[in-house]
């Protein structure tokens, strides 16, 4: 049971932390073609 609560909580941690770095990585695209 506690290992299917903290394999939600990392899950989420994932989805939390990995937006930012896609959107860095879309920015600096952006930035690289633009420039």
């Amino acid at each position: 049971m506690s290992q299917k609560k903290g394999l939600k909580i990392w899950s989420l941690y994932l989805r939390i932390f990995s937006f930012p770095i896609v959107t860095q990585i879309i920015v600096q695209r952006v930035f690289s073609i633009v420039l």
